[in-house]
């Protein structure tokens, strides 16, 4: 189950998790909504300014976003296993954890977690959606000792 991972050259100086850190995530979610394991996403990590451009042009918000889900839409079974693309802004990841005052991978997992959701085709567009997506993700993220970021 790989995980394409790619970095913007402004985020290189970051300690960034290893591709083996995200495959485990993505397993984690593999078997919490019975997907097959021969799941493949690949990881964008970003900086502010990059993540401001994305955001404006697929979801004409002119400011930078934490995570960004963009799934797969290849329709032929011999790539159904290609889930899509993530991108995570790690400037405002750890500036969301120091104001949150959470622990950088604790942030980082939950936003892993919810932008793999958001690929399965989950959303938080209305309250039961909500309700059905984060109890998802705090379940998977308890399995590795991370408290409910909801609460």
């Amino acid at each position: 189950m790989p995980t394409e991972l790619q970095v913007s050259s402004c985020c290189e100086h970051f300690n960034l998790p290893q591709p083996e850190w995200f495959d485990a995530w993505l397993k984690i979610i593999c078997e919490l909504t019975n997907l097959d394991n021969g799941s493949e996403v690949a990881v964008r990590i970003c900086g502010a300014e990059e993540s401001c451009l994305l955001n404006s042009r697929y979801r004409d918000i002119k400011k930078p976003t934490n995570v960004l889900s963009f799934p797969s839409e290849i329709t032929l079974n011999n790539f159904a296993h290609i889930l899509g693309d993530i991108v995570i802004c790690w400037d405002l990841l750890i500036s969301e954890a120091n104001n949150q005052n959470k622990r950088l991978l604790d942030h980082a997992s939950h936003l892993f977690v919810h932008g793999l959701l958001h690929l399965l085709g989950y959303s938080h567009d209305d309250d039961e959606t909500a309700r059905q997506m984060e109890a998802i993700e705090v379940k998977a993220l308890a399995l590795k000792g991370i408290n409910n970021p909801y609460e």
